[in-house]
């Protein structure tokens, strides 16, 4: 009975995640039918040659980048309520997305390249992780209500030094912080995707239609 209720839940998730994918491909300010999606994406022809340009110049790299975040969101969720045997652990209630937040705008402050700045940021996740944990063991034994509480406070510390760091730095350091605080597709493409040659391509590309 449980495989077959687990069996359930899996087909469900994977028919939701198709259906999610075909629907952001076709919403946006150029409605492209669901029809015509899966036949681009088959790689049959469509009526209007502008749908294949804004769905794999544009729409395609985005959804897809989306999915890869969200699943390594799930795992890094579900490594978390493994190690720590607590399902109330994630990277959010144990300071680590704050921890990772600060060392990335660390990075971005110190103007170390795109590898320095990943560096940094998971450094200080781990050792926002590494914080919680001993904190959390002060009279030697780790309980659920003191894992969280620590986790609170970590993240709140976290947060208030980004914020600190995004209040003194220029505004280009405050951009590349918010985008790497909350996150964004707009700019994500496939290599090479958009030709400045062709007036079609570029003009779609910048009019940023999602």
């Amino acid at each position: 009975m449980k495989k077959k209720t687990e069996l359930i839940w899996v087909i469900g998730i994977t028919i939701a995640l198709v259906a999610s994918f075909l629907i952001a491909l076709g919403v946006g300010r150029y409605s492209i039918p669901i029809k015509d999606c899966v036949k681009v994406l088959l790689g049959m022809k469509v009526d209007d040659p502008n749908v294949k340009t804004v769905l794999y110049k544009i729409r395609l790299p985005r959804s897809i980048l989306a999915i890869i975040a969200g699943a390594g969101l799930a795992v890094a969720g579900a490594a978390f309520q493994s190690m720590f045997s607590n399902p109330l652990a994630t990277p959010d209630t144990l300071g680590v997305a704050t921890g990772a937040s600060f060392g990335a705008t660390l990075g971005i402050m110190l103007r170390l390249p795109s590898l320095g700045i990943q560096g940094t940021a998971f450094a200080m996740g781990l050792l926002s992780v590494w914080l919680v944990y001993m904190i959390s063991r002060v009279k030697g034994e780790s309980s659920l209500v003191m894992l969280i509480l620590s986790g609170m406070v970590i993240s709140s510390l976290f947060e208030a030094l980004v914020s600190l760091k995004v209040c003194s730095g220029s505004a280009g350091c405050t951009s590349g912080n918010h985008i790497l605080a909350y996150g964004q597709f707009i700019r994500n493409q496939f290599p090479k995707t958009v030709d400045r040659n062709d007036p079609d391509a570029y003009r779609y590309h910048h009019s940023l239609l999602s």
